[in-house]
């Protein structure tokens, strides 16, 4: 009877943790949530720099619908040129807080609206080519790129093209340090030899 009395006591259990589970679900997803989960959500902007590939350098943004009138966000700066994505950043946002931070973007790098295949097939290949020559994306990417969700990067039909005139180019700017620089140019010297890159600062 006493063995009886624990396994239901433990079936018991489980059906309370595994409801407290769909309730903290379902709480998420009205509230914001994990990248993970507001992927299902429609999506709302793709935004990428106009002269993204003339610059090198640019925040390349995806948005969600939540239920609750938020936006789930996703933002990378990309380095087409050489180091793939730099920052990276996932956020659930009103559309105000958007808006000033899409205004900002654009203020500095005129945005355009694409394909969501072709923002999510840019900043992958893009990130596949700066691994190819030894750099890592920013440790953020990995939450931020879950808000892609089942978008299909094959269904964009647009090729891109990585580096400047046929290789590397790393500019130099406020994003590293001296020695953060110097570790990059020993990277791309061990990877590609003095003459496989350039350096532009």
């Amino acid at each position: 009877m006493a063995l009886d009395e624990r396994r239901r006591q433990k079936k018991l259990a489980k059906k309370t943790a595994e409801r407290k589970a769909k309730q903290v679900e379902r709480r998420s997803l009205i509230t914001g949530g994990s990248s993970a989960l507001t992927a299902r959500f429609p999506v709302s902007d793709c935004l990428v720099p106009i002269d993204l590939f003339k610059e090198g350098l640019g925040h390349l943004i995806l948005t969600r619908s939540l239920p609750n009138g938020q936006l789930a966000l996703a933002s990378f700066l990309v380095d087409t040129y050489c180091l793939g994505v730099k920052d990276a950043m996932y956020r659930v946002v009103s559309p105000e807080e958007f808006e000033y931070y899409r205004q900002q973007v654009h203020d500095r790098t005129p945005l355009g609206s694409v394909h969501p295949s072709c923002l999510r097939r840019l900043v992958e290949e893009a990130v596949g080519y700066a691994r190819d020559i030894g750099f890592s994306p920013h440790t953020d990417y990995a939450k931020a790129a879950r808000l892609f969700g089942d978008i299909d990067a094959s269904a964009c039909s647009v090729r891109y093209t990585f580096g400047k005139d046929g290789k590397p180019c790393y500019i130099s700017g406020s994003y590293e340090n001296l020695q953060q620089q110097r570790k990059i140019i020993e990277t791309l010297k061990r990877n590609l030899g003095s003459d496989g890159f350039d350096f532009c600062s």
